[in-house]
């Protein structure tokens, strides 16, 4: 596949109506040294490259998110490929307010983590589609040292175009592993972990090769100290988008709050500090329970990225155009809040009889 056809392919899967309105990648102060690449590196004719598209994790959770984040890194540092990666986050509107927003990706992730090379996709197709132009520019002998005997064309002169290679989701890791000679694979997929549970595959897909962002991480340590220097317990229950009976008959009746202190003795005993993490966002929803748990919730520690504090004055650095604590951001730090409690209660093993994937209804 010619870089220009490919291209093309590779610019259809962003979002015609918000991307083109929201340049975030151009946004971004690169000054600030959070992205451990160079520009002159985002593309070079001599390396290997792998792009996976994955068109629909982009808007989905940000922990489906990252494992499909995880399972490309691993694949192309299996391949040793660099990895062609997207920048951007989208905050899906059933999450965020019912608003699609793409945000910089490295407001979530800590890509210092990331121990695999890797080159940002808008950068690398602006540089391989002027590289490619430049080439044939050459070949044909115009252009700067394009003279037959120029340095530069010499150089250039019987080189082949940067080629693209198309493989589908069902290709393994192994057959693709066969090509190594092709500049740029695309991995066209919806989902991008779907690589890593095929069988056979060559690394652990369980594992998560990519971090949250430090000062969320700091900010849920923060918390949990709080609370009785870490001796507390957690609830994790999941309302709002999964509050759908043909999907999930039994959710809404087994998490209201006389449900659930009926359930939650079995496994907090009364008395104890319970965090609840959840996305039920009507105030006062989880009341009932203080007659038995002294109660946190996510709200009140609001406090802790209000403007001027640590949080805040950190995320200045590099975030635009101000530090916003946005919906995912609040499920990475209740998710590691909940990782911090000594006993964790869950939604679907523990509270209601509904499987997490749903059960359809007609």
């Amino acid at each position: 596949m010619p870089l220009e056809k490919a291209t093309d392919m590779i610019s259809s899967l962003d979002d015609p109506l918000i991307f083109q309105r929201l340049r975030v990648f151009h946004q971004v102060k690169w000054e600030t040294g959070w992205l451990p690449v160079s520009r002159r590196d985002y593309f070079h004719p001599d390396r290997k490259y792998l792009f996976v598209t994955g068109e629909r994790d982009m808007c989905a959770g940000i922990k489906h998110f990252r494992t499909s984040l995880s399972c490309r890194i691993k694949e192309a540092r299996h391949l040793n490929r660099t990895l062609v990666l997207d920048m951007r986050v989208c905050l899906n509107q059933v999450h965020n307010n019912g608003k699609f927003v793409y945000k910089a990706l490295h407001e979530h992730f800590d890509l210092s983590s990331i121990k695999a090379p890797f080159t940002p996709l808008q950068g690398f197709l602006r540089k391989a589609l002027a590289w490619e132009r430049m080439r044939e520019k050459r070949q044909r002998g115009g252009g700067k040292g394009g003279r037959e005997n120029g340095k530069n064309g010499e150089r250039e002169k019987g080189r082949p175009s940067f080629g693209v290679r198309v493989v589908r989701r069902e290709a393994s890791t192994a057959t693709v592993a066969l090509d190594s000679v092709t500049p740029l694979i695309i991995r066209e997929t919806s989902f991008g972990y779907s690589t890593c549970k095929m069988p056979g595959t060559p690394f652990n897909p369980a594992e998560e090769v990519v971090q949250f962002r430090p000062e969320l991480l700091a900010l849920a340590a923060t918390m949990s100290e709080s609370m009785h220097g870490g001796d507390y317990d957690a609830v994790h229950v999941r309302r709002g988008d999964k509050l759908k009976p043909r999907l999930w008959p039994h959710l809404d009746n087994d998490t209201q709050p006389a449900a659930l202190l009926e359930k939650l003795p079995r496994f907090v005993a009364p008395g104890r500090t319970l965090y609840i993490a959840t996305n039920e966002n009507t105030t006062g929803f989880f009341d009932p329970l203080k007659s038995l748990y002294d109660i946190r919730l996510l709200q009140d520690f609001k406090h802790l990225w209000d403007p001027g504090t640590m949080w805040y004055d950190g995320y200045a650095n590099f975030a635009r155009p101000r530090p916003t604590m946005d919906a995912y951001m609040e499920v990475i730090v209740e998710y590691s809040v909940l990782t911090l409690a000594k006993c964790v209660v869950e939604t679907f093993n523990d509270l209601t009889s509904d499987n997490a994937t749903g059960t359809w209804k007609s």
